[in-house]
């Protein structure tokens, strides 16, 4: 709830999403168990209009003053596309800093239940509905299939 209305604020102001803003959004859900082997992550995307035509962000949250912290810009994306490319980027650098098997990802992207395992389905369709025709974003899709097959982390859908 709290990220939605900050992002129709950001929208409304067509202001910067910050480093700081992402970590007051995803405190709550980063856990503070000291003890905690768990490596976990808080990812968001939202989109507005410019003068200049649609621009979409994203943000992934590591933790308090974490240099992987980033913000994003993908100019003439959805929002849906914003999110799907956090969560490919949160796994990529899981992947590269070898906490993959690790990893829990918070996301306010939201996904269908089994929506880890039904990637599996739509990649056997080569990204294409039942219809025929090819999925949107088909090509963020297939990329977070790609980046997740191999994974057994949780996705926690989260509305920080």
């Amino acid at each position: 709830m709290l990220a939605s209305l900050l992002r129709k604020r950001l929208a409304a102001a067509a202001g910067p999403l910050s480093r700081q803003t992402l970590g007051v959004l995803c405190q709550f859900s980063i856990s503070q168990n000291a003890g905690s082997t768990a490596v976990e992550v808080c990812t968001t995307g939202y989109s507005f209009t410019t003068a200049t035509g649609r621009v979409a962000k994203y943000g992934i949250f590591w933790g308090k003053n974490d240099p992987r912290n980033v913000i994003r810009e993908m100019p003439g994306k959805t929002h849906v596309a914003a999110m799907l490319m956090a969560l490919i980027d949160a796994v990529r650098v899981a992947r590269k800093d070898e906490s993959l098997d690790k990893l829990v990802i918070y996301t306010d992207f939201n996904c269908p239940p089994g929506f880890q395992s039904k990637l599996q389905s739509y990649a056997a369709r080569d990204f294409h509905s039942l219809s025929g025709l090819k999925m949107k974003n088909a090509d963020l899709l297939k990329d977070l299939y790609e980046s997740t097959k191999d994974m057994n982390s949780p996705w926690n859908a989260h509305d920080f």
